[in-house]
């Protein structure tokens, strides 16, 4: 299988907000045994405990410019320990430090899909992290679950695993009501799902609570990944997520959740990039005859755009909105330019009617 592991900071460090040692050699040596079978990515937080190690005093007169300084102090110091700890089992590794720019840029995601691709294939092992130093007052992510989501996307892994400091999703926060009880499977991440989460939870040290856990999670199960949240800390915690069958009922000694996909059935690759990743460039209001022939799998003719808005060039990602409903509909590749789109709808009806705007081949709807 192809995986992709997230460990949140708040597994990776101890109650001052220093990096846990025992942790990683524990964590490195389940790796290790991963390896020996599977292809593994990382996606690791921790730059800033690295850093508050490595700096006598956080330094900084506010939050954002101290975090900022101690992710790049901390980043290379964080690097340095996984180095040593994987050398013990003769694993290199690779450091990758990404913004969501790089997801939205179509030839650079490929790229990146293309290098981690390669490292895979020579036994390395990718390491990556948001670039916290660069995305001052504005993390491009909010937190590296949902990093480890795109990365599951692009990468098509097969299984997502998030570490955390809880052993899964609950009926309630078990740290405050004791007859709360651990979900051990989701099939659909529904409105009842994303009520059990607390919205704006903030762990001790990082950025993601149970809210963002799930939302990555149904992203990635959306694609195909099955998704497990469990706490980092257990006993064999990756192992034991990456041998979990997919009949979880039956696992009563089971300490974590499992998201499991509706359907075996991936999106294509190119549709997954423009649903969650890709820029848009621009807008398409459509009517209603114009929104069933998309159901229809038909491509978006000019007779059914009221209006255009951005300036896009041929190939650029678009949104498409229904006229009277706030719901976008889908997105697509512009197939001409919008100043063309416009000279079109500037012409009578006969004139404008076969145009077409999006091939159905280029559209992805919601």
């Amino acid at each position: 299988m192809r995986i992709v592991i997230k460990v949140g900071t708040g597994v990776l460090t101890l109650a001052d907000g220093k990096l846990d040692y025992n942790f990683i050699q524990d964590l490195t040596y389940q790796i290790a045994k991963l390896q020996e079978s599977h292809q593994v990515l990382l996606v690791s937080s921790g730059a800033v405990g690295a850093g508050r190690a490595v700096l006598s005093a956080d330094g900084g007169t506010g939050f954002v410019n101290k975090k900022s300084m101690l992710a790049s102090a901390g980043q290379s110091r964080l690097m340095q320990i996984y180095t040593d700890f994987f050398w013990h089992h003769k694993i290199i590794i690779a450091q990758a430090l990404l913004k969501r720019a790089d997801f939205e840029n179509r030839e650079v995601c490929l790229g990146i899909r293309g290098t981690f691709t390669n490292l895979l294939k020579e036994k390395i092992l990718p390491i990556i992290n948001e670039n916290d130093v660069i995305n001052i007052g504005n993390p491009s992510f909010g937190d590296n679950d949902h990093l480890a989501a795109l990365t599951s996307v692009i990468m098509e892994a097969d299984r997502m695993i998030i570490l955390t400091d809880v052993d899964g999703l609950y009926t309630a926060d078990p740290r405050q009501d004791a007859n709360a009880k651990l979900i051990k499977k989701v099939v659909d991440v529904d409105e009842d799902v994303y009520k059990l989460c607390k919205p704006g939870t903030l762990t001790k040290h990082g950025l993601g609570g149970m809210l963002s856990k799930v939302k990555a999670a149904n992203l990635a199960v959306s694609h195909g990944v099955k998704v497990v949240i469990t706490r980092g800390k257990n006993s064999n915690s990756v192992l034991s997520s990456v041998d979990m069958d997919v009949d979880v009922d039956n696992l009563e000694q089971l300490k974590a959740t499992m998201f499991i996909p509706k359907t075996g059935k991936r999106p294509k690759l190119l549709k997954s990039w423009m649903k969650n990743l890709a820029k848009r460039q621009g807008t398409l209001k459509i009517d209603y005859g114009a929104t069933q022939a998309l159901k229809l799998n038909r491509s978006l003719l000019a007779v059914g755009v009221n209006s255009v808005s951005g300036s896009f060039k041929v190939g650029d990602v678009l949104l498409i909105e229904n006229e009277s409903d706030p719901l976008a509909v889908g997105v697509g590749r512009a197939e001409i330019s919008s100043q063309d789109m416009l000279k079109v709808l500037s012409r009578d009806m006969e004139g404008k009617k076969g145009q077409v705007f999006i091939h159905r081949r280029n559209l992805f709807l919601y």
